[in-house]
């Protein structure tokens, strides 16, 4: 059929001479879009792959980065295991050597001393007692060199234990620090070693590839590290203790042992000198003297007794170990809950015969009769209507304590009197009983 001359030209197509055409292209451009959107999924696939690859990528570095930072953090904890390990064995030498160092300037002032102190020559004064008893003359000078001498190699000896210290800190520190820099040189994050699509191709082909592994071989050695740390400082804990009880720990014995003799040195020292000067003053000067001396010794002997009686006494070992009582016989024994009550009735019961038989008041519980659930009593005696009340609910139990008194004590109004006494009557069918009361126990109906 002809188209018109007057028709618009895309009606001409709608001609049924044009459909068969029309579906053709329709149906090849169909297919040629089918297979584009087949590339475009395949591209998609190889993007998400490249995406997934960065991303692991990424989290690979920050997995890497949180175990560098874990060992650094274990890098300067074994820093401060190795610090406290010196400062416990400095502080056992610091006491010393300060002490050592105030006796020490007390010999230096001897040259100081007055002239009443001294002792004196023969010529000079021919009634002291130094004139005498020249024996004493040669006691103060030994003391005095005692007093110079000792406390000079005391401290000689603690100053080399502390420069042994040091040196074994140095040296500690030095090999931390060296580790320290293996861990920043060995802590740089891992990088790709080959480009991304021949790692891709690697990947898809063969599985994982052999930089991927090596990669995964690196960043999973933190475990090696804080191991290797570990057995470094604890060599460096034993060459320490090493080098204690070869060279340190006698010299330190040593120095306490010329502390000992040196603060005994200056005692004597002193004392000589003031005992000789009471002594030469004559009077009443010389009787203080004597006392003075009493005093010195009793002093001095005193401490020593102390010593020699702790160390004879023998140790007593810790609880829990052997040699030592056992809980079974240091536990208190305790009767039954049974017995318990039986012993509380028996005792009121006696209570109550002894309190008739001597004529004694009945019971405490009479001053506290006029109560609300009491009877009350009038003018003429008699006895008002009494309101029967229902028992007031039962009070939780009270816990068990040992060694708690087993008699009843005095008796707290914390209930009516007549629920008392119907109590009384309920308590006696029981079997068993607490072993303290549950309720408070009445002596009187």
């Amino acid at each position: 059929v002809p188209c018109p001359n007057d028709a618009r030209p895309t009606l001409c197509w709608l001609a049924p001479t044009h459909l068969p055409s029309m579906q053709a292209a329709f149906a090849v451009g169909s297919a040629v879009i089918g297979q584009v959107q087949t590339v475009g999924q395949i591209f998609e696939i190889g993007q998400s792959h490249q995406h997934q690859r960065e991303q692991m990528h990424w989290a690979r570095r920050g997995y890497h980065l949180d175990s560098q930072s874990l060992r650094l953090d274990v890098l300067d904890h074994s820093k401060e295991e190795i610090r406290s390990h010196y400062d416990t064995y400095v502080g056992r030498i610091d006491t010393l050597l300060l002490v050592l160092a105030l006796v020490w300037p007390f010999a230096l002032n001897t040259i100081q001393f007055s002239d009443p102190f001294v002792p004196m020559t023969e010529a000079a004064c021919p009634e002291c007692i130094e004139a005498l008893h020249p024996l004493l003359v040669g006691i103060w000078v030994t003391l005095i060199a005692v007093v110079l001498i000792l406390p000079f190699w005391g401290i000689l000896m603690l100053i080399r234990c502390k420069l042994k210290l040091d040196g074994w800190l140095e040296y500690s520190l030095a090999g931390l620090h060296e580790q320290r820099r293996r861990i920043i040189i060995a802590g740089v994050p891992s990088t790709p070693k080959v480009p991304n699509v021949a790692r891709t191709l690697t990947s898809l082909t063969n599985g994982t590839s052999f930089t991927e592994a090596e990669e995964d071989r690196q960043d999973d050695d933190t475990a090696q590290i804080v191991s290797l740390l570990v057995n470094l400082v604890l060599e460096y804990q034993e060459y320490l203790q090493k080098i204690w009880s070869d060279e340190c720990g006698w010299l330190v014995r040593a120095a306490m042992m010329l502390l000992w003799m040196s603060a005994f040195a200056a005692l004597m020292l002193t004392s000589v000198s003031l005992w000789v000067y009471l002594i030469n003053k004559g009077g009443t000067h010389e009787i203080c003297g004597s006392w003075f001396l009493a005093l010195i010794l009793g002093g001095i002997l005193g401490p020593a007794a102390y010593i020699l009686h702790e160390r004879d006494r023998p140790t007593v070992p810790p609880r829990g170990e052997p040699g030592t009582e056992s809980d079974e016989e240091s536990e208190v024994v305790l009767p039954e809950p049974r017995q318990i009550s039986m012993g509380s009735g028996i005792l009121a019961t006696s209570a109550r015969r002894a309190r008739t038989a001597g004529g004694l008041p009945a019971s405490p519980l009479a001053s506290i009769r006029k109560s609300n659930s009491s009877p009350d009593l009038g003018a003429e005696g008699t006895a008002a209507p009494r309101t029967r009340r229902a028992p007031s609910p039962p009070q939780a139990p009270q816990p068990a304590m040992r060694g708690a008194a087993l008699a009843p004590g005095r008796l707290r109004r914390t209930q009516s009197l007549g629920w008392c006494a119907r109590r009384m009557r309920h308590l006696g069918s029981l079997s068993e009983e607490p072993l303290l009361p549950k309720f408070p126990t009445c002596q009187q109906p």
